[in-house]
């Protein structure tokens, strides 16, 4: 494997699956929704936006506990995790290099990822577009902060062909400072339940949305550090479940059980979360991603 410069930056996860595995190594189905399918391990290492000398590596490691699956051809594979997951960097043994981080892990229980577990961790040092802290759509001196993080894991679709699977999650603070119309929802460091308003965790994996805000979800958010500006820490933790979300434009208020009833209503099938993040808060309305605010 090709030495990556120690100026450059990666990002590494780790996927499995509740299947007996070989050596040490978890293991994840590669395909879609046949619960009796080869298994494997995968773990990308990914080095994009790099410094001259520096190139991206994709490695897979491949453990099988039942029939693996013929061979396929991995340039197409290659050639479409470089595309998609340009903005993934590797995690610096370095943690004092460190200036935006995060580490999570995510359990799927009921529908077709029953049984799915990833975790990983992402140094967000170089792309820090993810930071999403502004007011454009607040009357200030409101204005709320969340992270956006968008990433692909590979896998082999039901034809056999290599495919990938995208994960959006987000962390959503929501308001820090209020205003007239736009209450206070994480002002100072603390502990702060789960609720049907931020903080909040939203993930979105395949085809299926997750969302801490439904009346069955639970858990918290622990802030160690708080700031409202731009270059001031702010961390914690989060840990709780989250139900499965149908999207409704016409049902949208988490906070009205006629809405939730519709948006809400699979509560046989949610997923585990837990996080730990290390932010710096960015320039007031340098990035933009109205659907990330509360």
């Amino acid at each position: 494997m090709p030495r990556v410069a120690e100026s450059c930056s990666v990002a590494v996860a780790r996927t499995h699956c509740n299947c007996a595995s070989i050596g040490g190594a978890q293991d994840m189905p590669t395909e879609l929704g046949d619960n009796s399918m080869f298994w494997f391990r995968f773990s990308p290492i990914l080095a994009p936006r790099l410094p001259a000398g520096c190139s991206a590596v994709f490695v897979f490691i491949l453990a099988a506990c039942a029939t693996p699956p013929p061979a396929t051809p991995a340039a197409t594979d290659t050639a479409q995790v470089k595309q998609v997951d340009a903005t993934a960097v590797e995690t610096s043994a370095d943690t004092s290099a460190r200036v935006q981080y995060y580490a999570a892990k995510l359990s799927f229980h009921g529908g077709p990822w029953n049984g799915f577990v990833h975790e990983w961790e992402r140094d967000l040092t170089q792309i820090d577009s993810v930071l999403i802290y502004g007011n454009t759509h607040l009357t200030p001196p409101a204005v709320a902060f969340a992270m956006q993080d968008h990433m692909s894991l590979p896998a082999t679709s039901k034809t056999g062909k290599p495919t990938l699977v995208p994960l959006d999650f987000q962390l959503r603070f929501g308001i820090l400072i209020e205003a007239v119309g736009f209450p206070v929802h994480t002002g100072k460091t603390g502990s702060f339940p789960i609720s049907c308003k931020s903080p909040m965790v939203q993930v979105n994996f395949d085809t299926w949305s997750y969302r801490s805000t439904c009346p069955s979800a639970t858990g918290s958010f622990e802030i160690d550090q708080w700031s409202a500006s731009p270059g001031g820490k702010f961390s914690g933790t989060t840990k709780g479940r989250a139900p499965m979300y149908f999207f409704d434009s016409l049902h949208n208020d988490d906070c009205k059980a006629a809405d939730t009833a519709l948006t809400c209503k699979a509560t046989d099938k949610w997923v585990d979360f837990e996080a730990s993040f290390d932010f710096v808060v960015p320039d007031l309305n340098k990035n933009s991603a109205p659907d990330a605010f509360p």
